[in-house]
C-alpha cells in the first residue's frame, strides 16, 4: 500500500458530528464473482475512534477487498456498521523476463514473459504477473489462467495487440539481448560496482550496472568493451591517460 487505509467514526450529520469509538474487525478477502474467501482477519484490541490499517505487503497475493466491521462491544456481537473497500494493485511498469517460465522463479508486479506457440495456437502470448505480491504459481501461466481465470495473478496479452507493442517498446523494452531505456540502447549483460558480471540491467544508471555496450541516441555516442573497426575516419580522440590525442585534422599530438 502506498498509504494506510484510514478509518474514522462520527455520530450525527453535517456540523453536528461527534467522534465515537468502536471495536474493529478487518477481513482481507479474495472475491471472485459471488464467492468470497477470507484470507486473513485482524481484530485490534482497543476501542478506537480512528485507525490506520495496512495489509502485509508480502502476503495474500489474491486479496482484492478489505471488509471493515465496527462493533459496540469487544466480543463483536453488536454491529454498528460495515464497509467494503476494494484493493487495486498499482499499474505496473512492464519489465521483461528473458528466461523461460519455471516454478522455482519469483515474479514481481509487471514482469512478463513470452510463451512460445507449441500447440498450434494462432500467436504467441505474453503473460504478465499482475499481483502486488511477488510470487509464482505451481503450474505455467497458461495452465493457471485456464484453471483459475479470475485469480488476477497472471494476465495474458496476445503478442500482436497494441498493448503488447507498448510493453515491448516501454521502459526496459528488450529485443533479444538489447535493452532500450530512456533514449539508450544497452546490452543486457554488464558488470556491477565491484566489476563482477551481472545481468540486472534494471540498475542501469547506477554504479551497480555498467553495460558491456551502450548507445546514446540523443548524443550519438557509443561505448563498448571490445570494439573492432574495419574502417572510418577518426578525429578528436584522446588516450585515457592523456599521453596523446588526434585532432580534427587527423594529426597525432604527443602530450607531455
Amino acid at each position: 500500500q502506498a498509504a494506510p487505509l484510514q478509518v474514522r467514526f462520527w455520530a450525527g450529520e453535517g456540523s453536528n458530528k461527534v467522534a465515537m469509538s468502536a471495536y474493529l474487525t478487518f477481513r482481507v478477502e479474495s472475491v471472485v464473482g459471488s464467492s468470497v474467501t477470507k484470507l486473513f482477519e485482524d481484530k485490534p484490541v482497543s476501542k478506537v475512534s480512528s485507525y490506520d490499517y495496512t495489509i502485509p505487503s508480502d502476503q495474500y497475493a489474491t486479496a482484492n477487498r478489505i471488509s471493515i466491521y465496527a462493533y459496540e462491544d469487544a466480543a463483536r456481537t453488536k454491529e454498528i456498521d460495515s464497509k467494503q473497500v476494494n484493493i487495486i494493485a498499482a499499474n505496473p511498469t512492464p519489465f521483461p523476463r528473458p528466461e523461460p517460465w519455471s516454478a522455482d522463479l519469483v515474479y514481481m508486479n509487471g514482469e512478463y514473459l513470452m510463451h512460445d506457440d507449441q500447440e498450434g495456437e494462432d500467436e504467441d502470448v505474453l503473460y504478465m504477473w499482475t499481483s502486488r505480491v511477488p510470487g509464482n504459481t505451481e503450474i505455467s501461466p497458461k495452465e493457471w489462467i485456464e484453471a483459475y481465470p479470475e485469480s488476477g495473478l497472471w494476465t495474458p496479452y496476445p503478442y500482436s495487440t497494441l498493448l503488447a507493442g507498448r510493453i515491448i517498446l516501454g521502459k526496459f523494452g528488450m529485443i533479444d539481448s538489447a535493452v532500450f531505456q530512456n533514449g539508450y540502447m544497452i546490452s543486457q549483460q554488464g558488470v556491477d560496482a565491484s566489476g563482477n558480471p551481472t545481468d540486472d540491467y534494471r540498475k542501469f544508471g547506477t554504479e551497480e550496472f555498467t553495460p558491456n555496450l551502450l548507445l546514446n541516441f540523443a548524443l550519438g555516442s557509443f561505448e563498448g568493451n571490445v570494439v573492432k573497426v574495419n574502417g572510418g575516419v577518426f578525429k578528436n580522440i584522446q588516450s585515457p591517460n592523456g599521453s596523446f590525442k588526434i585532432d580534427e585534422e587527423g594529426n597525432i599530438q604527443i602530450i607531455g
